[in-house]
Order: C-alpha cells, then structure tokens, then sequence
C-alpha cells in the first residue's frame, strides 16, 4: 500500500511544538521555509531532535490520512501551538512519552489497498546519453512516456484524495513511499500531472496520478 505527502499552500513555517525534557531548555521545532508537506516536515523534525529520534507512518481510520509516530530515546513533554494542530494533528499536549504522535496530517493519504506503480519504477533510472528515458524526482516533463500511480479507493479515501489536490501548492508536487508502514520507508520526491479518478463500483473508486518527474 502507498502514502502520498503533497506540498500544500498553508503557511507551514507557523507550526511550532515544543519537546521539553524537563533537564534543559526545550527545544522548539517548526519546519523550515520550503517545506511545505508532511513526509518532508517529519523528516527534518527528527534531524532536529537528534539522538537517533526516527518516525513511522501511521493511518487515520476516520480520514485516510497519514499520522505519525516520533520515536525517540528520550523521554518528551510535547505541546503543540494551533497551527501544529491543524496541520499535522498534533494534540495540544501530550507525554511525557518517548513515542509522541500526530494525526491527520494535511495533504496526506494513506489507502488500504494495494497500488500500482510499476511504470513509475520502471522509468525511475539514470538517463541515458541523450537525457532520454529518465524520470528525475521532482522535475516535471523528464520522461519520454508519462509514468503514473494508480489507486484504488474506497470512498474516505477518494474524497481525502480530493480535498489534499485541492489545496495543493503550484507546482504539485509531493513525496511517497510503497511502503509506509516500514521503520526506514524511501520516500521519493515526485512532481504530479493529471489526476483522472473513475468510479468502479457504488463503493469504489480508480485513481491514476500522472509522475511528471
């Protein structure tokens, strides 16, 4: 099964959570300008809080979307200012826990089922001589043939796919993984096309995410 991180136009940059461990001065994180995605945000969260401090993806039943677990070898009390709340679901206050978590974190989806993505593995390569055949992570039109993922959906997770392209930065751009529910998952940078969804069934819906680069 897939995770999606897509950039969003909300003003990340105005997250803060504080991690007290109550034997020195807190440490306040916010992500830095230009990261604007939750894959991305979780990513330099750990590197700030050092001491081996990993994250795991997690999945919200009542949305489809993607949480998380912030493992750490230290023992934190997190608080978290509103705007950490709204975007990545951080509650208000939590711990002391060395396995703090968030949830529902904007622009993330988080489907149950299976994907496929064999096309964008497959020209996911090193170009050749000429620049042609290659996919770079992240730079739109550099395929000869158009890569894609494709989903199938329930309806929460059809409708969560909807509302994270709706609020999509420009360019779309966005970040995913095969396998989420890893301890070391490879989340690649990809720059997003068309979206075509198709309804299958009276529960059921097919997404095929163009991968621009």
């Amino acid at each position: 099964m897939p995770a999606l991180s897509i950039a969003t136009r909300s003003v990340w940059t105005s997250i803060a959570v504080t991690w007290d461990d109550g034997g020195g001065s807190p440490i306040v994180w916010g992500p830095p300008a230009g990261v604007t995605d939750g894959a991305s945000a979780l990513d330099d969260l750990v590197a700030t809080l050092g001491g081996g401090a990993w994250w795991q993806a997690s999945r919200s039943m009542a949305d489809a979307a993607m949480g998380a677990v912030v493992n750490t070898g230290t023992a934190y009390t997190v608080t978290a200012n509103t705007a950490a709340q709204s975007l990545m679901g951080w509650p208000a206050s939590q711990g002391p826990t060395t396995s703090a978590t968030c949830s529902s974190i904007e622009g993330t989806v988080y489907p149950l089922r299976p994907y496929s993505g064999q096309m964008l593995r497959r020209w996911w390569r090193t170009p050749d001589a000429e620049g042609e055949a290659a996919l770079v992570p992240g730079a739109p039109g550099t395929a000869a043939i158009v890569p894609s993922l494709s989903m199938s959906l329930d309806a929460i997770e059809a409708s969560r796919l909807t509302a994270a392209l709706a609020i999509a930065a420009a360019p779309r751009v966005a970040r995913y993984t095969d396998d989420p529910a890893s301890s070391a998952p490879t989340w690649r940078a990809i720059a997003l096309g068309r979206v075509t969804r198709s309804q299958l069934g009276p529960l059921t819906w097919a997404a095929r995410l163009e991968v621009r680069g």
